[in-house]
C-alpha cells in the first residue's frame, strides 16, 4: 500500500518498476494493458484509512479514427480523423468499471476534445497536442532531460479546468486531479487521470508523476505490437 503523504519516492519506483516487469509480456491488447495498469494503480494507492486514494482512474489514448474500437465506428463522424478513446477505466462506481459503459467518454472527437476545459488543460499542461510544432518540443525536452510534465489540479472544487462539478466533483467529493502521458513513436499517445478523495498538493504530485516512465515504457510495449483492442 502506498499513501502519497507519507511513502518515498523509491517506494513509488518500485511500484513502478514491478509494474513494469511484471506485465510487459502475457497481456494480449492495448486495452487490456491499460486496464491493468489503472486497477494496480487504484488498488496500490491508499489513503490512511484505507480507501483508495483515487474514485476514479482512466487512461485515454489519443488515436485516428481508423483505430477507433470498432463498435464505435460506425457511428463516429468520417470527416473527423483524430479521437481520444478511452481505454482503461476503474472506480468506485460500478459504471466506471467498464468502458463500454462510459457516458460520452468511449470517443471524443478532436473538435469537442479541444474545446473541453479539462482535455484542453491537460493537453497543455502534458503537451500532447497534435502537431508537428507539439512533437519537436516533447523531443527537445527529452533530449534535454527536463523534467516531467503532467496535469495537476490541487483543489477540483470550482476549479475552471474540471467540468461536471455538481454531477460529480461535489457528490463525489473530488477533491484534486492528476494526470500523465506520453507519445508513442506510432503517433497515438496516452493520458493518464487519477480523480482523487483527498487532496493531492504539489509535493505528492511530484512524487506519483515518478510512474511516468514506467507507463510510457510498458504501454509502448503493447503500442507497437500493434492490437489495440480486445476480441
Amino acid at each position: 500500500m502506498l499513501t502519497l503523504n507519507t511513502c518515498s519516492e523509491a517506494a513509488i519506483r518500485a511500484f513502478g518498476e514491478a509494474l513494469l516487469a511484471d506485465y510487459r509480456d502475457g497481456l494480449g491488447s492495448f486495452e487490456k494493458a491499460t486496464q491493468v495498469v489503472v486497477t494496480k494503480i487504484y488498488n496500490e494507492f491508499r489513503q490512511p484509512s484505507g480507501q483508495s486514494t483515487f474514485a476514479l482512474f482512466r487512461i485515454f489514448r489519443l488515436t485516428p479514427r481508423r483505430e477507433l474500437p470498432p463498435e464505435l465506428v460506425p457511428t463516429s463522424d468520417p470527416a473527423i480523423n483524430r479521437w481520444v478513446t478511452l481505454t482503461g477505466t476503474i472506480g468506485d462506481e460500478p459504471a466506471w468499471c467498464d468502458r463500454r459503459q462510459s457516458q460520452g467518454h468511449q470517443a471524443i472527437s478532436e473538435d469537442k476534445a479541444v474545446q473541453a476545459p479539462m482535455l484542453k488543460a491537460v493537453f497543455d499542461q502534458i503537451g500532447l497536442g497534435w502537431g508537428t510544432q507539439v512533437d519537436q518540443t516533447l523531443e527537445t525536452e527529452r533530449a534535454t532531460g527536463s523534467p516531467i510534465r503532467y496535469f495537476h489540479v490541487p483543489i477540483a472544487f470550482d476549479s475552471p479546468h474540471i467540468p461536471n462539478q455538481q454531477s460529480f466533483v461535489e457528490p463525489f467529493k473530488i477533491r484534486s486531479v492528476i494526470g500523465l502521458g506520453d507519445r508513442f513513436s506510432s503517433g497515438a499517445a496516452f493520458v493518464a487521470l487519477g480523480f482523487a478523495k483527498n487532496p493531492i498538493y504539489a509535493t505528492e504530485s511530484r512524487k506519483f508523476v515518478v510512474l511516468a516512465p514506467y507507463l510510457s515504457a510498458l504501454l509502448a510495449i503493447y503500442e507497437g505490437r500493434g492490437v489495440i483492442w480486445e476480441p
